[in-house]
């Protein structure tokens, strides 16, 4: 019944939707599933007994990884064990992706497994900073919006008074707008807003 039980949970646990990775205490891969192929690029006789950290984990995060795995190996204390956590990952391609990651850890045979569940949040990241470029941006032009506006003013006069200098504010009208708006149509405008919009990005620097 046991066996069963065991061919039941590998079954399960390799067509997930997530990507499921299993590690022993040496940071080796003992698990790899079809999602984390699919996910990562490698196959999993590729995977098998390698280093995650020199599968998946950026150059700058593996100092990281190793003593995270150490510190909880004598300390049974880590930051990112039992918690759900983002940060990127690279593909085998060398391709960066953002991963949502939730780390266990189980003690079997007085041996310590790190079992992994991986999303990739690629469309969730860009959706985020679609709706966060919306609500600080026009939709039209691109160009900063008042509540963006309202941000940098601040921080602008803050920096004048720092360093001892003046900020110029700029307001500027298009004379005879509203003719175009009511003799060529809504269209007509949209394309002079965009023309002006992209003049002034050409003339002034981005800072």
């Amino acid at each position: 019944e046991l066996q069963n039980k065991e061919r039941e949970l590998s079954t399960i646990l390799a067509s997930a939707n997530e990507a499921y990775i299993c590690m022993d205490s040496d940071g080796r891969i003992t698990a790899w599933n079809k999602q984390a192929e699919h996910t990562f690029g490698w196959l999993e006789q590729e995977a098998i007994g390698k280093k995650l950290e020199n599968l998946i984990i950026p150059p700058e995060l593996r100092h990281a990884h190793q003593s995270g795995m150490s510190r909880y190996l004598q300390q049974k204390n880590s930051k990112i064990v039992g918690n759900r956590i983002e940060l990127e990952a690279v593909r085998k391609d060398r391709m960066r992706i953002p991963i949502e990651l939730q780390v266990n850890a189980l003690e079997i045979n007085e041996q310590v497994l790190f079992t992994s569940f991986l999303r990739d949040i690629t469309e969730r990241k860009q959706l985020e900073n679609l709706l966060k470029n919306e609500a600080r941006n026009d939709p039209l032009t691109g160009l900063a919006n008042r509540r963006q506006l309202e941000e940098i003013l601040p921080m602008a006069f803050q920096r004048a008074r720092t360093v001892s200098v003046y900020v110029a504010l700029i307001f500027i009208d298009l004379d005879g707008f509203k003719l175009i708006n009511d003799t060529h149509g809504h269209q007509a405008g949209d394309q002079l807003l965009s023309e002006v919009a992209k003049r002034i990005n050409q003339c002034t620097r981005a800072s």
